[in-house]
């Protein structure tokens, strides 16, 4: 399932509130849903993990948002200023 872009928002939210500064996650490599959400907000592919889940097996891509400074500006979501 795929996660709801304001929910993912509001776990960012928490983090940064409780002193993260970035954020990162992993998705199955076929997972196109999943990847366009959190590359909607903010995320890039910084890596891949080559069979890292099993069946099927898979690759995992490793992703990152770098800053979780003003979250509350939607642009700062896909890093544009």
């Amino acid at each position: 399932a795929t996660s709801h872009p304001s929910s993912v928002n509001a776990l960012m939210a928490e983090a940064q509130r409780r002193g993260a500064v970035r954020a990162t996650l992993e998705v199955r490599e076929s997972n196109e849903p999943a990847r366009r959400l959190y590359e909607s907000l903010g995320f890039t592919v910084a890596a891949m993990r080559r069979g890292y889940y099993t069946q099927p097996e898979e690759d995992a891509l490793i992703l990152w948002r770098e800053t979780l400074a003003d979250l509350s500006n939607p642009e700062s979501w896909t890093g544009q200023s």
